[in-house]
């Protein structure tokens, strides 16, 4: 095997000689940080792959090999699992290794880095799949399939390189693991019949269960085995107020006062024909909940929020020679995107003009980059199966989360406990607002999901749908306007006409000028960018024809076809090539006074 003194290139070539595919992957500088041209975030500097399409696009074709060493020398070599017909057991911690070793570990080609990586030959059956924090260390990994990092520098300056000769038969107790995965089912808990309807406070969720109640002898609020008579109207109205709290709508504490009351067995109001009781409780906690007296109380005062020194900040951006603003790309562009990393972003578009489908093409390229993606769905596992089957990129660092009725309290929680460093949201719908037209809602509801993004640098993206009638300056965005206020960007997605598959992408941002982005989707559902709109306006058309236009007529499909791209429709090219021979700048075979021809295929040159 390769030895650690030889160069990447050299190592790659050997693999592949050896039969492995091979990709080249990021490299990272002496200070640990992604030092190739891509900019990846640090914790994949040195493992990033530097191709459109990761591990699908590793090969054992030297010359293709030698063409990326040639761009990217200083790059770390990287073998695609799956069509190596490798299985690699990545050991994280001494505790790993002592289980594998336990296990059985057969002597093999090992890769050593920090903690080794055995590497094996897969059986024929075996499942092409990463089985990650397995075993009882919870720091064992499995893999079948993506790729392994097998030569170059670590981020942490520590050389990585193959060992050994001879590459052995994978053990038998990792094909059992793997099979195991693939037939495991995997049952989600049920959520208990009696949960309440929001995540509540600690003492909320003790009033809610019934484990405390407001004693009437002194209106404090107790045990529930030290109360001596339950103050049912009044611990009631404190279940009440914890709900408000929580955000919780008008009509969902209605309706949860009145099944706590029965099911608790306080029937305070139960026999009551109406239910007046609970509605007038939600109208007083409504106002109590958001007394500003009260928020002041509860804090103590030695809370003080976040604050910076403005000349700081400055200082630090001057020294900084690195853009203020990183981007995600947008269809392989970095400069035209108006994806900003760490913002807030609502993408609006009318219903089935493609969003979800954009927004899987832009996941699937920003996880390319080392970007962990967490996507909040309200579309059934089912239709992301079919979605994902036609799709022609990888998808391993996206989680799919089926939030359908979950509720935006939940959603908040699970953002805040994930790792992922893009969050989406698709659609607005998913945060189940009563009025989509009242900015208070929407404050309530958007405020908690930018902050919860925001504290840990997360990029946020919301589909959301644009109102009937469209609109101007974020107006085209359907319900109030903090929609679009409440985030950094805004964009917008509309059908451009003709070809149909053609879009349009644009909007406005905070200290950012979004310019109309367009795109295309190719019948195999590939997706090419075409550039600015205004590179299609008639002026710039009439440009470009006068450039191919010559003393020889030619079809207007001819003209269009030697056009670059973006490409005009036909019907534009038609359009502008008659107002140009109506300005008598062009020449039209038949002549333009003759008038239209139904039928017949226009030719047109240069006026002589």
């Amino acid at each position: 095997m390769p030895i650690k003194s030889d160069t990447p290139l050299s190592v790659a070539l050997q693999l592949a000689d050896r039969g492995w595919s091979v990709i080249p992957l990021c490299w990272p500088d002496p200070d640990g940080l992604c030092a190739c041209p891509r900019g990846h975030i640090q914790k994949n500097s040195g493992k990033a792959p530097l191709t459109t399409h990761a591990d699908k696009d590793a090969t054992t074709d030297r010359a293709v090999i030698e063409g990326w060493w040639a761009e990217w020398p200083s790059a770390n070599v990287g073998v695609a699992l799956a069509s190596s017909g490798l299985v690699a057991i990545d050991c994280d911690s001494l505790e790993a290794l002592q289980e594998a070793s336990g296990l059985g570990l057969v002597p093999t080609v090992c890769r050593m880095s920090h903690w080794p990586a055995y590497i094996y030959l897969a059986n024929d059956d075996t499942p092409q799949i990463r089985l990650i924090h397995w075993g009882k260390s919870n720091k064992i990994d499995l893999l079948a399939n993506g790729y392994l990092v097998v030569h170059g520098k670590h981020q942490s300056g520590r050389e990585i390189y193959l060992e050994g000769d001879d590459i052995a038969l994978l053990p038998q107790w990792v094909s059992n693991a793997l099979h195991s995965k693939v037939e495991t089912t995997v049952e989600i808990p049920e959520v208990p019949n009696d949960a309440p309807p929001v995540i509540l406070s600690a003492i909320g969720g003790d009033i809610w269960y019934g484990r405390v109640a407001v004693d009437s002898e002194d209106g404090r609020v107790r045990a529930i085995e030290q109360v001596s008579t339950i103050d049912r109207s009044e611990t009631l109205f404190q279940l009440g107020i914890k709900l408000s709290k929580a955000n919780a709508s008008y009509h969902t504490i209605v309706d949860a006062l009145a099944e706590r009351d029965e099911a608790l067995g306080y029937d305070k109001y139960t026999d009551r024909k109406d239910e007046l009781e609970y509605h007038r409780i939600a109208e007083k906690v409504g106002q109590s909940s958001y007394n500003l007296t009260s928020d002041i109380r509860d804090h103590p005062p030695e809370v003080r929020l976040p604050s910076f020194n403005a000349g700081e900040l400055k200082r630090q951006a001057l020294s900084d020679p690195s853009p203020a603003l990183t981007m995600l790309p947008f269809l392989g562009q970095h400069e035209s995107s108006p994806f900003i990393v760490g913002a807030a972003h609502l993408v609006s578009a009318y219903p089935k003009a493609g969003k979800t489908e954009l927004l899987c093409r832009l996941v699937s390229e920003w996880c390319t980059l080392g970007y962990k993606v967490r996507y909040f769905s309200e579309e059934s596992m089912r239709f992301w199966q079919a979605r994902l089957k036609l799709a022609n990129s990888e998808f391993d660092d996206v989680t799919i989360v089926d939030a359908l009725g979950a509720g935006r309290h939940l959603i908040v929680a699970d953002i805040g406990r994930s790792d992922s460093d893009v969050i989406v949201i698709d659609t607005m719908k998913l945060l189940m607002m009563e009025n989509e037209n009242d900015n208070g809602q929407i404050n309530m509801a958007l405020t908690p999901l930018v902050a919860a993004c925001r504290a840990s640098n997360k990029t946020l993206v919301i589909a959301h749908h644009t109102r009937k009638g469209g609109g101007l300056g974020g107006e085209a965005a359907a319900g109030g306007y903090q929609f679009f206020g409440g985030v950094d960007v805004g964009l917008e997605l509309e059908r451009v006409g003709q070809p149909t598959n053609r879009r349009k992408l644009h909007g406005q941002g905070r200290i950012l000028d979004v310019p109309e982005l367009l795109y295309e989707r190719s019948n195999d559902g590939s997706f090419s960018f075409l550039g600015h709109s205004d590179q299609l306006a008639p002026q710039a058309i009439a440009t470009h024809l006068a450039q191919i236009l010559t003393d020889d007529f030619q079809t207007t499909s001819e003209l269009r076809l030697a056009l670059t791209s973006p490409r005009p429709s036909a019907d534009q090219v038609s359009k502008v090539l008659r107002e140009l021979a109506e300005e008598k700048s062009v020449e039209r075979l038949p002549p333009l006074l003759e008038g239209n021809k139904p039928g017949v295929t226009y030719k047109w040159r240069r006026a002589t």
